[in-house]
């Protein structure tokens, strides 16, 4: 099934249009579960060995640049959003739905952060993002790219690097940090707010759509093996189909 749904992501799966016992595998499961149908954000490999920007892994809330930016992520169990805070820029949300992840989260703030100073023409400028998810960094530290969701918070920075210094940086969280805190507030406020427009608001996570291709996995064998009138010891003895 994850197999499947990662052909599917990627356009490879059936592209003949066939319809067979292993093409329906996928076509029962999006017709129980439609959130499989839009796929998981999953794409073909890109290599990219040149960064124009820098990746700071030390705690960075000391020291400044002419323009700093701090992000944060949140999720909770009714919503997900990012928050951006600067002096400079002032603050601003994003709501993302209920099935976007914690890392996705992340990634969209520092995306966020960096569309303001795209769309506002800043050039020539020192610029710092900061953000307390190291997992987010090394996404985009990474050479290879296999997120869609990655690949496009690098497209904005590209396009802001070529007039900008930019400088992503890692800030221990929940530290006292004023920006680092307001950004924290920011992205809990988005969180907490209902999310006007079709769901997902992001293809969903790789972890997501195989966990949900688990449940319904699950949820057809147990039909199956509860329908099932051969077997007899087996099902004698294993009256619970779950690992």
């Amino acid at each position: 099934m994850t197999t499947s749904l990662r052909l599917h992501s990627l356009g490879v799966w059936n592209k003949q249009g066939r319809t067979t016992k292993h093409t329906r595998i996928l076509t029962e499961a999006f017709d129980r579960i439609p959130l499989l149908r839009m796929g998981c954000d999953r794409m073909d490999t890109k290599l990219i060995y040149e960064k124009t920007y820098r990746i700071s892994m030390n705690d960075n809330s000391e020291g400044g640049a002419d323009i700093d930016i701090y992000v944060d992520g949140a999720k909770t169990d009714s919503g997900s959003g990012a928050g951006i805070y600067s002096e400079q820029l002032n603050g601003q949300i994003s709501t993302l739905g209920t099935h976007t992840s914690v890392l996705q989260t992340e990634l969209m703030g520092i995306t966020l952060g960096v569309r303001i100073i795209a769309d506002r023409e800043i050039g020539n400028k020192s610029i710092r993002i900061l953000t307390d998810s190291k997992s987010a960094l090394l996404a985009l530290d990474s050479c290879m790219v296999r997120s869609g969701v990655v690949w496009e918070c690098r497209q904005p920075l590209k396009y802001v690097t070529q007039r900008n210094s930019m400088e992503l940086c890692w800030i221990k969280g929940h530290s006292g940090n004023e920006g680092n805190g307001r950004a924290d507030e920011m992205a809990k406020r988005a969180a907490r707010m209902p999310f006007w427009g079709p769901e997902p608001a992001i293809t969903p996570s790789v972890a997501l759509s195989n966990e949900l291709a688990k449940q319904y996995t699950q949820r057809r064998h147990e039909q199956i093996w509860v329908k099932l009138s051969s077997c007899r010891h087996s099902r004698a003895c294993m009256a619970d189909t779950r690992p």
